[in-house]
């Protein structure tokens, strides 16, 4: 949303592409375009897959390319961070501070005192999905009290379940139940606790497709 938002502003011409279903050398013979924006970078599966995209940006330096994922940075473009030439923003940087928060509930006629701001950045960290349904259930006329806070955790565990988690292969949902309650856990403790052999493949899998 952001990046879509923030190209908007732009005058170049965009050509926007889902990196699963991208034909990387038929976009480089398109000269209608000046800045390319690959999502679900995530869904490229090998380093093989990853090499006609970095080709493409290789030899096309006066084009600008936005990548999104919801993995970490590919071994295959780290090479581009390194010399300067990737920036990469995580999803840290998207959290409202204390002053982003209250210009946002200003924005939504939402009047909250400074104590009440307090609670409500040490509750959700700033993340902006949690301010968005707290000033959601504000406006339908709830106070912002213990109780409304109690439902937003159970607003976000809804929004988890049903856009997240319920997403996973069901081996991986399994995996992760098995795990959650540890608060830290390595390879070794998670193929105890699964009894899975391919606990480090589940863990890869994971960490390439989300950002846990």
């Amino acid at each position: 949303t952001l990046s879509k938002e923030l190209i908007g502003r732009t005058r170049m011409r965009v050509l926007e592409v889902r990196a699963d279903e991208a034909d990387f050398s038929e976009i480089a013979k398109n000269q209608k375009w000046d800045i390319l924006f690959v999502e679900e970078l995530h869904q490229l599966q090998n380093e093989e897959e990853y090499q006609p995209l970095c080709e493409l940006i290789r030899e096309n330096p006066h084009r600008r390319f936005v990548l999104t994922s919801r993995g970490e940075l590919p071994g295959a473009l780290i090479p581009f961070r390194i010399f300067g030439l990737l920036e990469e923003i995580d999803e840290q940087e998207l959290f409202f501070k204390k002053e982003d928060a209250a210009e946002y509930f200003k924005r939504r006629n939402i009047a909250l005192s400074d104590n009440e701001l307090n609670h409500m950045m040490k509750l959700t960290l700033g993340y902006p999905l949690a301010l968005e349904l707290t000033a959601d259930r504000i406006e339908k006329g709830e106070l912002y009290n213990r109780t409304l806070n109690r439902e937003l955790l159970y607003d976000l565990y809804r929004y988890y379940d049903e856009m997240i988690f319920r997403r996973f292969p069901l081996s991986i949902r399994l995996f992760l139940l098995e795990l959650a309650p540890f608060e830290e856990f390595d390879t070794e403790l998670a193929k105890m606790v699964s009894g899975d052999a391919e606990a480090g493949k589940m863990i890869a899998y994971l960490e390439k497709n989300s950002r846990m």
